[in-house]
């Protein structure tokens, strides 16, 4: 639910009893025109500043902002706060505004680009009920100003009991609403949306809202984690999005289909293999059923997951990770398969789709002694249009031909 992720950063001296522990750290990144993006969609560059310290001892906070430049620049900030009160409670607390850019559906291109405001605000409480007994509840509030649907409420409710040493079952149901472009107050450089600029947004469009109930299990050993989990999720609203026109000009197309129904099981196998390296497998398996609605179609989509009614589903997910000690080289890759077959063929058949992101982060320090701050060099390749964690599970599926991304620049922590 945090509206941004801060990277640790080196402290910096005390500024005071209630202002202490201050450090950030500053990002800027590009993504190069070339075989991978059309020059319309390629962002020129983005750049991030993120601060973080306390306020006495129990209150941490985080502020941070980041700008995306193009021929139009747009912009967004956000901060957060995490009271620790005495007794094992936790309160987490923050906010967020920003500036985006959407063009109207059946605009000219030479059509200036409307600016557009979006805002979000969330509240999260974990409490202690119990010795191996923990409660999570929250709320977040979003505002979409470039929808006709503006205001948005999520709640959530999580249980966690640790019912022996090294094993934790967790009951949750969270509410999750996904705007056109994905999370748009997500501080992040390499894992911000910057192609709504570019979408067509018509004036019925609305934000796809998933409900989403599990039960699972954890259990570690060692090194080792085995998880299991079931699940039932509802979508209403699901965005489809369409990128038209490669590999001339791209425009993207978004609009609703009708609602979808999901449920099914997950397992994971998690191992560390000392410091160096961490990896994770997670299979999920089930059943999807659209529900169609009085007259709706699905815009001549005769092979994508919105023209089927119902079918099972097949998702792989892998992730390594792996810190090369000796160059301070850090490796995170993903790759995520996922298959959906219905019941009735279509004309396209069994539909699937295969994600892969890799991230390189190298320190540069030689550059520490001279300057008192952290250099990394940063490079990610990723190929599909929303962020890990975000919207249902089937959200992916709806993004049709989205493009490839380059992204390099540098981080500077203090």
């Amino acid at each position: 639910m945090p509206l941004f992720r801060m990277a640790d950063a080196m402290p910096l001296r005390s500024a005071g009893p209630w202002f202490t522990d201050l450090g950030g750290s500053v990002e800027l990144v590009a993504s190069p025109v070339g075989a991978f993006l059309p020059a319309d969609v390629s962002m020129a560059g983005q750049g991030a500043l993120r601060l973080r310290g306390r306020l006495a001892d129990r209150i941490q906070w985080n502020l941070g902002g980041l700008v995306t430049e193009s021929e139009r620049t747009s912009w967004r900030m956000a901060a957060e706060f995490v009271l620790r009160p005495a007794g094992g409670h936790a309160i987490e607390a923050g906010a967020g505004y920003g500036m985006g850019l959407t063009r109207r559906f059946g605009a000219a291109e030479d059509e200036p680009i409307d600016p557009q405001g979006v805002g979000a605000m969330f509240v999260r409480t974990r409490l202690k009920l119990a010795e191996h007994l923990t409660a999570s509840l929250g709320a977040r509030y979003s505002y979409f100003g470039f929808l006709e649907d503006t205001n948005h409420l999520d709640p959530m409710l999580a249980i966690e009991m640790q019912t022996t040493p090294g094993t934790v079952v967790r009951a949750s149901a969270v509410s999750r609403t996904l705007a056109p472009g994905g999370d748009l107050l997500t501080l992040s450089t390499r894992d911000s949306s910057p192609y709504i600029a570019y979408a067509a947004i018509g004036d019925r469009l609305r934000p796809s809202k998933t409900t989403r109930y599990e039960l699972a299990v954890d259990r570690s050993a060692g090194s080792t984690t085995l998880g299991g989990r079931a699940f039932y999720e509802g979508t209403v609203d699901q965005i489809v999005n369409v990128f038209e026109g490669y590999p001339s000009p791209r425009s993207l197309r978004m609009f609703n289909v009708s609602p979808l129904s999901a449920r099914g099981v997950g397992f994971t196998l998690g191992r560390h293999f000392g410091d160096a390296v961490s990896g994770s497998l997670t299979y999920t398996y089930g059943f999807a059923e659209r529900r169609e609605t009085p007259g709706g179609g699905f815009f001549g989509l005769q092979a994508s997951p919105s023209s089927f009614r119902r079918g099972d589903f097949h998702d792989v997910e892998a992730r390594l990770q792996t810190f090369i000690e000796l160059t301070d080289t850090r490796l995170e890759a993903f790759c995520r398969i996922n298959s959906f077959n219905p019941d009735a063929i279509g004309p396209g058949g069994a539909l699937a789709n295969t994600r892969f992101d890799i991230q390189l982060t190298q320190a540069l320090p030689f550059l520490q002694p001279l300057t008192r701050a952290e250099w990394e060099v940063l490079v990610e390749f990723r190929n599909l249009f929303y962020e890990r964690g975000e919207g249902g599970l089937f959200d992916e599926l709806v993004v049709l031909h989205p493009p490839r991304r380059v992204v390099g620049g540098i981080a500077v922590k203090f």
